[in-house]
């Protein structure tokens, strides 16, 4: 029994370890930054403000790239902050998403 509770304690220890590592990568984007980046800036500049992105998607067509960052929004739920950069590396665009947001994917409020 001593063993089966040891390691039990480990994998707690582990998983609130790993999710408080999620949130402090989370806090730049808790304390306001997102507004800051604006139409026009460069891959940098956006760095610079945000730090590199959780992902990254080429879109050939458009000639666009698409940095997505995952943060905790005010309200506490998870969240998306995407940027989008033209063909020039540029942000043309950005926009936001709550993850699992009830009634976004079936339609219903």
């Amino acid at each position: 029994m001593f063993p089966r509770a040891r390691t039990l304690a480990i994998l707690t220890t582990a998983l609130l370890q790993g999710c408080a590592a999620i949130l402090a990568s989370n806090e730049p984007l808790r304390n306001g930054l997102i507004p800051q980046v604006q139409q026009g800036m460069t891959r940098e500049q956006v760095t610079a403000i945000l730090g590199p992105p959780d992902q990254q998607m080429t879109f050939e067509r458009s000639q666009t790239i698409a940095w997505d960052y995952r943060y905790t929004d005010s309200w506490g739920f998870m969240a998306i902050f995407a940027v989008t950069y033209g063909a020039d590396n540029r942000v043309q665009s950005t926009t936001t998403w709550r993850i699992n947001d009830r009634g976004a994917s079936d339609g219903k409020n």
